[in-house]
């Protein structure tokens, strides 16, 4: 009996010492990405650290650090991406940015400004429905027979389309 409660503790013992483990190596790992500014794969393994251990400020210090730079990185491809003219890149960036910075209003802001200007540039080059652009000859074909019409035009058009 005395043997299986040793053996049980000393199992229990070991799995904390793994997991504090677990947690040191994935928080040495983040470290060295941070190191070498990294910040994606620095926040990848801060997490995993902090979920290993949530008890330890450092961990968690640590990973705000690390959410703050690369949200930081990300908003500055996007402002490149976006002067380059590269929409779909600014906004890939700006998204990456506000996940690691939710409470941004700003980045938030301008992931939606950009969608709409891109949505906007969509729907530009759409051609128009038959039925739309049926209806904008009809309307060319009443300014042109409206007087104000008449007025801008030459006599000799005047003359052709029958008005004075």
């Amino acid at each position: 009996m005395r043997r299986h409660v040793f053996n049980a503790a000393a199992l229990g013992i070991a799995a904390v010492l793994l997991a504090g483990c677990t947690a040191g190596i994935a928080f040495r790992k983040g470290y060295e990405a941070a190191r070498v500014a990294d910040w994606d794969s620095a926040v990848v393994h801060y997490r995993e650290a902090v979920q290993a251990d949530p008890d330890k400020a450092e961990f968690k210090i640590a990973l705000e650090r690390a959410m703050l730079e690369a949200s930081r990185v990300h908003l500055s491809a996007g402002k490149e991406a976006e002067t380059a003219g590269d929409l779909d890149a600014a906004v890939r960036e700006y998204r990456r940015a506000s996940e690691y910075d939710p409470t941004n209003r700003s980045i938030a802001s301008k992931v939606a400004e950009l969608d709409q200007t891109i949505r906007d540039r969509i729907e530009a080059t759409r051609p128009k429905p038959a039925l739309q652009a049926i209806t904008h000859c009809r309307r060319n074909r009443h300014l042109r027979k409206s007087p104000a019409f008449a007025s801008k035009t030459s006599p000799a058009e005047n003359r052709k389309s029958g008005t004075t």
